[in-house]
């Protein structure tokens, strides 16, 4: 999944964003509205009876009118009141002395204030004279303030849950890259494996027959050579000639690897290994599930590679299904350490690369994994065992 593939993916958590945005502007614009009509309606209803109850009271005299006013004042959701004649206050009482916010202006109407939203009602009780009644309206002030409130909550928990689904898939997504790197060079690890083993079957085929000549000469010779001293160098020939028609035959098996696996003590699978002091940490009667010519094969390797590294001690030792070698010879860079089981791949200058990347191939047709790290002293290689391959 590439940056493309996630834009487009992230465009329906903007889009359900800015319309949840929309959305909430809109209902919570259209609650205000119908909370503002409906109050008016009422209010005007109010006005009706300020003009007739107030005329009525003015009748008696203006003292009465005041009276009636003053014990409204004592309502917690009155705010002021006042009673102008003439375009002159002639009376006027509210909850916060020296303020009477009453303007000239149509009536009802809902107007902002230092102390909250306030409800003016304005009734005409004669001719001339005009009853003002102010009203505690802050519930439209608590609409606004809770709607805003939900609506930072809701939008916080879209935002988050946005972030969350575009973190997840981006988490997905570098998850899926890798694994689709890795499977790359698997792919090309094999493509590299199957040249080399191209190459050993080639190798192999073209030497076979000169070392069988070489057999054959040797029986001549053999029989024309009759000193004692001339018998001893032609029969360190004939073991070197062994030695490589061994070497020739092992990497023929490995073309097509066919594991024989049988139960084996895993002390009797570590070779010696004369130019290097082992030190042997291993479980008693511990036994392993493989095939001991190819095990064997493997440790040989693993041993040959800590002697051209010039390792002087190897210390062998088993951690539950896990066998480890390490080394004294200094261990390698961590760039190298996911390099060294790669085919041709060799620190050392007259290395072949093969060595290792045997190892890793052999590994895992015994089903064994493999890998390697920097130990105290110098590189350790890792073999784990499958818990049904080893036994106590």
């Amino acid at each position: 999944m590439g940056k493309r593939a996630i834009i487009l993916f992230s465009l329906p958590f903007i889009f359900l964003a800015g319309f949840y945005f929309y959305f909430f502007s809109y209902v919570n614009s259209r609650n205000r509205q119908r909370v503002i009509m409906l109050s008016l309606a009422q209010a005007n209803l109010n006005t009706v009876f300020i003009e007739v109850a107030g005329g009525h009271l003015l009748e008696e005299g203006e003292e009465n009118l005041e009276k009636f006013l003053t014990r409204l004042m004592k309502d917690k959701n009155v705010i002021y009141v006042a009673v102008e004649k003439k375009g002159k206050l002639i009376f006027w009482d509210s909850k916060f002395p020296g303020y009477l916010p009453i303007e000239r202006k149509p009536s009802p109407r809902i107007f902002p204030s230092p102390i909250g939203s306030i409800l003016e009602m304005k009734g005409e009780v004669e001719d001339g004279v005009y009853v003002y009644l102010g009203m505690d309206f802050s519930l439209l002030d608590e609409i606004k303030k809770r709607s805003f409130t939900n609506f930072l909550m809701v939008f916080t928990m879209l935002l988050l849950f946005s972030a969350f689904s575009i973190g997840y898939i981006l988490y997905v997504n570098r998850l899926y890259s890798k694994k689709e790197k890795e499977l790359l060079q698997e792919k090309q690890e094999k493509e590299r494996f199957k040249e080399l083993t191209l190459l050993a079957s080639s190798l192999s085929h073209e030497l076979k027959n000169p070392i069988n000549n070489l057999y054959l000469a040797l029986q001549l010779l053999e029989r024309k050579l009759q000193k004692h001293e001339e018998k001893k160098y032609l029969e360190r020939i004939r073991q070197e000639a062994k030695r490589l028609s061994q070497t020739v035959e092992t990497h023929l098996s490995l073309i097509k690897l066919n594991p024989q696996m049988r139960r084996v003590g895993l002390r009797e699978l570590i070779p010696a290994e004369a130019s290097l002091n082992l030190h042997l940490d291993l479980e008693e009667g511990l036994e392993v599930k493989t095939d001991p010519r190819l095990f064997t094969l493997i440790i040989s390797n693993i041993l040959r590679n800590s002697r051209e590294a010039g390792a002087k001690e190897v210390w062998v030792r088993t951690r539950g299904l896990r066998l480890e070698f390490e080394d004294d010879a200094g261990g390698v860079s961590p760039q190298e350490l996911d390099l060294i089981f790669k085919p041709f791949y060799s620190g050392k200058r007259e290395g072949t690369g093969i060595g290792l990347a045997l190892v890793k191939r052999v590994a895992e047709a015994l089903g064994i994994k493999i890998w390697a790290e920097n130990g105290a002293h110098g590189l350790k290689i890792i073999m784990e065992f499958e818990d049904e391959d080893i036994d106590n």
